[in-house]
């Protein structure tokens, strides 16, 4: 579409140094230039290149060890046992290796298979548990700290591990973790190139792969990510590995480098990676806080409801449904036409609750079915059961005709149902262009050159919003910048190009202002247009009846009716809503008899008296 690549007249033409000021990497390039300037002039040798290789090593030897914990940061949680597992992952190797007397390799096996383990535990606790990740690794470096001390003594006597200076294989190993090399006449260390490859290989993985999608996304919103279909476990576990690998590296260069290890080194180090981590994503609150392109002040605020679309899975490439499978505008002639979905007396129960109870509705292509109710009526049940978060107990649950019980939203997507749920959040601070493909990335290239295909995901998300009519600024602004009418905009539009065949639209304007829930209800007649079957939960019935073409109220979990538009005017569509006989009964209470005012106990004198 040619209107993808037009300039939008809206936008501000920034010069070089606006451009500048807003990039996220600024708070640490200033940071490192201040602190470069201060010793330049407060220490006449740090100039040297001797001076230069000695801060590069000490700074690569927390650097390799940052890098990781930022990753794990970013995706929300931190560690507080990563300085102690370097230790950890020293000792063993060096244990192992002199107490078997085997080649030093396979201590340094050893070592990272079960520096790795603790990685994995601290993951799985953290996600089994759902306690925070404060408390995990907590315990985790309580638990090493005294591991550490306890087998170190046991074996060799005392509080430091036994020289293996002199065993087969440690040549080689130094040569990898604690070698030097030559550069222009300057000695430098090989962690550097550790360091280096560390974070180009972190700095690949968070801009231009899906895991880093997945990162940004968990760290961002856990819970709209794991609607989504990110695997929010599985990426956690994978960072916690993350830094226990890195972990490893650490001491196997600890431990090449001294040729002993004392079992209480690197304790506290850990506060030394959480801070440098610190101090470089302070450059990101640069661009956050800079204006965004928006109109309204409205735009300048994250709200607190955040509606996102639960999305296609990952597992393989996205790409949107083939246009000849794309549902389109039906005629339809009462029973001829198979509906998309098609409850028949569903119920749900939750012990001897009844959360729903009879409850029949059906969803053709090309329409909008409203459901209303009070609050407990029985909505959220029901989108529930849609949605594949529930099973139904009792009745018929049929998609395009096919008896089904939805066992999981994974098979639901599958059927081509998707859901905005009222309380689950898009993850605010990544682009718009991320949220709209999160969960179901392209990629390019092959093997471990696969990477995200970044042009073609800003190039669609433009064109479909601008093809359901949503004339966005910006698609790389974070999407939290966006009113709450834009975010669900994004959200249906995102549903169609995906090929969703039901959209189920869980209070989309409870939280919207007046002008935004009209701009709201305009992309659900467009979704309506453009063949998707629409299902509509809401208490207002004034917007309901704009956009609705068959209405189901519930009550208590009831059926208390179901209309087509013809078969019912919009007083009476409110009557019932609000409680129809019951409201009658309440306004005839509310009366009040003709006579004097009280006040008091006393009677008031109406006015008409001279003053």
């Amino acid at each position: 579409m040619s209107t993808s690549a037009t300039v939008d007249e809206r936008l501000l033409e920034g010069g070089r140094l606006r451009r500048l000021l807003g990039r996220p990497e600024l708070g640490a390039v200033v940071g490192a230039a201040a602190v470069f300037v201060f010793f330049t002039l407060s220490a006449e040798p740090f100039l040297k290149a001797s001076s230069l290789s000695t801060v590069l090593y000490a700074s690569s030897t927390i650097g390799i060890m940052a890098v990781p914990v930022a990753l794990l940061m970013i995706g929300g949680e931190f560690d507080l046992s990563a300085g102690v597992m370097v230790t950890s992952s020293a000792l063993i190797s060096s244990m192992f290796s002199y107490q078997m007397t085997a080649n030093v390799w396979v201590g340094v096996g050893v070592s990272l298979l079960a520096t790795l383990a603790v990685g994995f535990f601290n993951g799985f606790m953290l996600t089994r548990t759902k306690l925070p990740s404060f408390i995990i690794t907590l315990g985790t470096f309580l638990m090493l700290t005294g591991l550490n001390l306890g087998f170190t003594k046991l074996i060799s006597g005392t509080v430091s591990t036994k020289a293996i200076g002199d065993m087969e294989g440690f040549e080689s190993a130094r040569a990898l973790f604690a070698s030097h090399l030559t550069v222009a006449g300057v000695d430098l260390q090989v962690t550097i190139l550790w360091w280096l490859g560390l974070v180009a290989l972190a700095t690949w993985i968070l801009l231009r792969t899906r895991v880093g999608n997945w990162i940004f996304a968990v760290g961002g919103g856990a819970d709209a990510a794991r609607a989504v279909g990110v695997p929010v476990n599985r990426t956690k576990i994978g960072l916690y590995m993350a830094v226990a690998f890195c972990a490893w590296i650490s001491g196997q260069h600890l431990l090449m480098s001294y040729d002993v290890v004392q079992s209480g080194e690197g304790v506290g180090n850990e506060f030394l990676y959480i801070c440098l981590c610190i101090r470089d994503r302070l450059g990101h609150r640069l661009r956050r806080r800079r204006p965004h392109l928006r109109h309204d002040q409205q735009g300048h605020r994250v709200r607190a409801v955040e509606p996102g679309l639960v999305q296609v899975l990952p597992g393989r490439d996205a790409a949107p449904g083939d246009p000849a499978e794309r549902v389109g505008p039906q005629a339809r002639g009462g029973d001829e036409v198979t509906a998309l979905v098609k409850l028949t007396d569903v119920s749900k129960f939750y012990g001897n609750i009844r959360a729903l109870e009879g409850v029949s509705l059906e969803v053709h292509a090309g329409e909008i079915t409203c459901v209303l109710g009070d609050n407990g009526a029985g909505k959220s049940t029901l989108i529930k059961i849609i949605a594949g978060l529930h099973q139904h107990d009792a009745g018929s649950f049929e998609i395009e005709g096919e008896e089904t019980r939805l066992a999981s939203p994974r098979e639901a997507l599958d059927r081509g149902i998707a859901t905005v749920y009222q309380d689950l959040a898009v993850v605010p601070l990544m682009p718009v262009w991320r949220n709209f493909f999160l969960g179901s990335e392209p990629t390019k290239g092959v093997g471990p050159f696969k990477r995200l295909d970044v042009a073609t995901m800003r190039e669609t998300t433009r064109a479909e919003l601008l093809r359901m009519g949503i004339d966005l600024r910006d698609v790389d602004q974070p999407i939290g910048t966006l009113s709450g009418g834009e975010r669900q905009c994004v959200a249906i539009a995102r549903a169609v190009y995906f090929g969703a065949k039901v959209l189920v639209l869980d209070e989309p304007t409870a939280a919207l202002g007046v002008k935004q829930s009209g701009v709201v209800l305009k992309y659900v007649a467009a979704a309506r247009d453009a063949g998707l079957g629409v299902v509509l939960i809401t208490h207002n019935p004034h917007h309901a009846y704009l956009v609705g073409d068959r209405f189901v109220l519930l009550k208590r979990g009831a059926m208390a009716g179901s209309h087509a538009k013809k078969e019912i005017a919009l007083d009476e569509l409110t009557r019932q809503m609000a409680g129809g006989s019951e409201l009658d009964q309440l306004s005839h209470e509310l009366e009040r008899a003709p006579g004097p005012d009280v006040i008091g106990g006393k009677p008031v004198a109406s006015g008409g008296g001279d003053d």
